[in-house]
Formats: structure tokens, C-alpha cells, sequence
């Protein structure tokens, strides 16, 4: 449900803080694209105040490195890219999206590689606090979604929760 993916976005927005620096310069840009799938891009912050440039985040790869090389900073930051970036590569990236449509059912392999993207995540900074509780936070979700019964597919829930 769309409506609860607004709620987990919105709750870890007031669990882990705000997501721009100020009115005019916003250190995250999530949209969806004209396909109809999630887009993310970051401020890189290593090159405040000179430059103003985004990062496209088309995959947990680019989420690591983006954490992993401090271009974005700070705890809620680093918590909400995370999981935006599992989102976009959930949903948008051409690899992951054909090995997903190859276990439209098979829940215990969907949430192996679910689990598997977020635990190399967790590597991109291992002693981030809010990154780990937002990870685990989203991995109780996944579980939940992928738990349900309703006339989807179980990699349409659990795309469509995270």
C-alpha cells in the first residue's frame, strides 16, 4: 500500500531528522520517474558550499559509495539514503528487477536477497547506529509484506513496502 510506504518514509523522516540542508538547497531529491518507478539523488556534501552537485542513486552500490566516501553526512541522512537506495534498486535497477521477477512467490528467496542487499549496506559505515535501526526497522517490514495474503504476488508486497 502506498500509504503505508508514505508512513515508513515519514516516520523515519521524524525518527532520524529532516532531509534538507535548507528551502534551497534539499540534500536528497526522491521523485518518481516517468516510468512510474523511484528515482534518488544526493547532495554531494564534500563539495558544499563551493558546488552544488547531485548523485544520481540507481542502486545499493551507489548507496554504499556515497556513504562509504562521507559525500552525504550525518545519521538520518545516512539511515533514509540507505533505504531509499534499496528502494530505487528494488524497483528500477534492469539485474535486480530480473532476478525478482524470476521468484514472484518464492518469499524465502526474495527476502535472501533482500537481506543480502541491506547486510552489504550495513558495511558501507558499521558503526552507524541509525543506519542498523532503520535497516532492521525495514527488515521487519519486508517480513511483514512478504508474510501477507492479498491477491498480489509476494515480490509485488514486498517491493511495493520497501
Amino acid at each position: 500500500n502506498t500509504n503505508n510506504n508514505k508512513s515508513v518514509y515519514n516516520s523515519l523522516y521524524y525518527k532520524y531528522g529532516t532531509m534538507t540542508a535548507s528551502q534551497n538547497l534539499q540534500s536528497l531529491i526522491y521523485k518518481k520517474k516517468e516510468d512510474g518507478n523511484p528515482a534518488l539523488s544526493v547532495l554531494d556534501q564534500l563539495l558544499v558550499p563551493h558546488e552544488k552537485v547531485y548523485i544520481d542513486i540507481p542502486d545499493v552500490e551507489a548507496a554504499w559509495g556515497v556513504i562509504r566516501s562521507m559525500q552525504i553526512r550525518g545519521a538520518p541522512l545516512i539511515a533514509i539514503v540507505a533505504c531509499l537506495g534499496l528502494a530505487v534498486d528494488l524497483a528500477s535497477r534492469d539485474e535486480t528487477v530480473k532476478e525478482l521477477d524470476g521468484m514472484k512467490d518464492d518469499a524465502d528467496a526474495i527476502l535472501a536477497l533482500i537481506q543480502k542487499k541491506t547486510d552489504y549496506l550495513r558495511t558501507s559505515r558499521p558503526t552507524a547506529v541509525n543506519l542498523f535501526n532503520a535497516l532492521d526497522e525495514l527488515a521487519n517490514i519486508v517480513a511483514n509484506a512478504a508474510a501477507a495474503s492479498d491477491d498480489r504476488d509476494v515480490r509485488t508486497r514486498v517491493v511495493t513496502a520497501v
